[in-house]
């Protein structure tokens, strides 16, 4: 099994590193992937993006974005971006991990290295997402990690017609 060692940057009760499975490795964005990661949204994701979302995925994202791959096979991805108009925030556009392979420590994995990036930047004053007020698991996944509440954006998912939660992490208290 990989580990994978992070400090604990945002003083959250990180006691130990996270072990991931067996063949798993985690790779930075790179457009060889990028149908696979279409695939992967498409079958994880309630939303189905446009040609123009990867394009500017790679383009403005693929510096804090990581995939995370399984014997060859794409599993798992988190898609990001800075966004130094809006408050110098890093926002978090995907995380998703396929069914077979959640609570293996992917997905954490996926947010730790992001949230070790965005500590290592020290423009990054938040990490900012969005999620879907149904999404009970992704709220805790995130609340774990110390993201807040901070407002509730109506009609957010247009296409879905449902509520979104914007959830904050205030990497502005580094150590």
């Amino acid at each position: 099994m990989a580990q994978v060692k992070h400090t604990d940057p945002f003083k959250l009760g990180w006691t130990e590193d996270i072990v991931l499975p067996a063949h798993t490795k985690l790779l930075r964005m790179d457009k060889l992937r990028l149908e696979a990661l279409k695939m992967l949204h498409k079958t994880v994701l309630p939303i189905t993006y446009q040609p123009k979302f990867y394009e500017r995925l790679y383009g403005q994202a693929r510096d804090h974005s990581y995939l995370a791959e399984h014997r060859g096979v794409l599993v798992g991805d988190i898609s990001c971006r800075f966004e130094a108009e809006k408050d110098n925030r890093m926002y978090i556009m995907t995380l998703c991990v396929l069914e077979p392979y959640r609570k293996n420590g992917i997905g954490a994995t996926l947010l730790r290295n992001v949230m070790q990036d965005a500590y290592d930047t020290p423009e990054v004053e938040s990490l900012v997402l969005h999620v879907q007020v149904s999404n009970a698991a992704a709220l805790e996944f995130y609340k774990k990690r110390g993201f807040e509440n901070k407002e509730l954006v109506k009609d957010y998912y247009a296409g879905l017609k449902e509520d979104a939660y914007m959830l904050v992490l205030d990497t502005k208290q580094k150590e």
